[in-house]
């Protein structure tokens, strides 16, 4: 995963691409993971203070495997990439980002939004899952954050695991590049759905909007 600057790509999660790649490595007698473009999305919002935000998401692309390595057909995993970038005019403080993928078992997320995209942030009755597999049965849904990165030396740390990037200024964002996660027990059709929030801080408001993807299939 890298940090999205005006001028400056920085990657912070080439391990997790690198484990990627090794374990797809040695994946043997599988047939080839299929690919595809995601459309993304984009949101335009006016915070109370009338301070106007645009947050975008690109480039989302989705590679995926239906069955492990023990041919196991109830398993489905999946490799994202894309790039969300926020804009926020006049004299911002900065901005926070953090989100994921909304993964349903048998049910539709298409309309896991409520249509309020802005004030505090919720995930619902999402299960949310620690690491890369969520376990989900017919008519339950998960949530998997995708923004994932490590500060410090001390694993056992509560804040040594970061699931947000934060930025100061007008503009910020976060790519990301083979972020994984696995879906186990979904014995029918499943969907995921990128779902970012931006929380954003001016002198005298801290508000935030939710930038949600297309829902798309995982088999």
């Amino acid at each position: 995963m890298t940090r999205l600057r005006p001028a400056t790509l920085r990657r912070l999660g080439a391990a997790t691409a690198v484990a990627v790649a090794a374990a797809t490595a040695t994946t043997v007698a599988l047939p080839a993971a299929q690919a595809g473009h995601l459309p993304g999305g984009r949101i335009s919002k006016k915070l109370v203070d009338g301070t106007k935000v645009k947050a975008r998401l690109y480039d989302e692309y989705v590679r995926y495997h239906q069955g492990n390595v023990a041919n196991i057909q109830t398993s489905r995993e999946v490799w994202l990439s894309g790039k969300i970038v926020a804009e926020i005019a006049g004299e911002a403080q900065g901005a926070t980002i953090y989100g994921g993928y909304v993964v349903g078992c048998q049910v539709s997320v298409t309309g896991a939004s409520n249509g309020n995209n802005t004030g505090n942030d919720g995930y619902g009755n999402y299960a949310q899952t620690i690491g890369t597999t969520l376990h989900l049965g017919p008519g339950q849904a998960g949530w998997v954050p995708i923004i994932q990165r490590t500060q410090g030396t001390n694993p056992s740390d509560t804040s040594y695991n970061v699931n947000r990037f934060t930025f100061r200024g007008n503009r910020g964002g976060v790519a990301f590049s083979d972020e994984s996660f696995r879906l186990n027990g979904c014995g029918g059709f499943a969907q995921a759905r990128a779902r970012f929030t931006v929380e954003v801080e001016t002198a005298t408001v801290r508000s935030q909007i939710v930038l949600w993807g297309k829902p798309f299939t995982l088999g």
